[in-house]
């Protein structure tokens, strides 16, 4: 796609890799319009229902969506595998690729935080999915990683202490006393980020040249799902 044409290129962005979720319509880089899902609902209830009302919102019809967007991971297994599912059933009909996004990445792209960025979800049973970017989140620099938050800290302390980073993630709340024992009380903790799926929007316009076909899209779940480990202990 030229320059010209990128310009124009409208883009379809879900993240499902919270309960809440989100959903944006951006054109040329620039959301259009956005909105985060209900939490009451799961996300099997709530798509594809909340991608076309957003796309109504914005004024498209989903025929003119050049790029199908979607949270990779880590998050919930569930919603991950929804929403994936979801997207992919979308581009194929209208034949049209999808671009995948890191959920990390996409935390550490937070409008508003500093270059340096440890993105920091809740990983369920008391651990914490992170990875540590640098460059204004463009180079990642350890990580992506599951464990629990102590382990992480002390393992990429080095690194972590090089200089002053934002800390962002819904995880935050829960470590909140570990954070500023390890990292010192500066560092700034962004416990309640934004919807990720205008970022997710505006980081699939940078990326067009990483589209790949619909059925090519994987998640990025980093823990094994539970039915892969129960599996493998025989249960």
């Amino acid at each position: 796609m030229g320059y010209s044409a990128r310009r124009e290129m409208w883009v379809l962005a879900l993240d499902t890799s919270t309960r809440e979720g989100s959903v944006a319509v951006a054109r040329g880089g620039d959301v259009v319009a956005a909105a985060a899902g209900d939490p009451s609902r799961t996300h099997g209830e709530r798509l594809p229902g909340d991608l076309l009302a957003i796309v109504a919102n914005a004024g498209v019809s989903l025929s003119a969506i050049d790029r199908f967007a979607v949270s990779s991971g880590p998050g919930s297994f569930t919603g991950l595998r929804v929403g994936l599912a979801t997207i992919q059933a979308l581009a194929l009909v209208h034949s049209r690729p999808v671009i995948q996004v890191s959920t990390l990445e996409a935390l550490a792209r937070t409008p508003g935080v500093g270059d340096r960025v440890l993105a920091w979800m809740d990983g369920q049973r008391r651990d914490v999915f992170a990875a540590l970017y640098d460059r204004g989140a463009r180079e990642c620099v350890a990580g992506p990683r599951v464990g629990r938050p102590a382990e992480i800290l002390d393992a990429w302390k080095p690194e972590l202490v090089k200089r002053p980073l934002d800390v962002v993630g819904n995880a935050v709340t829960a470590t909140r006393a570990l954070l500023a024992e390890r990292l010192g009380a500066e560092t700034a903790l962004v416990d309640e980020p934004p919807p990720l799926a205008p970022v997710i929007a505006r980081l699939a316009f940078e990326r067009d040249g990483e589209a790949v076909a619909p059925h090519a899209a994987q998640p990025l779940y980093v823990r094994r799902p539970d039915a892969v480990l129960a599996r493998r202990r025989g249960l």
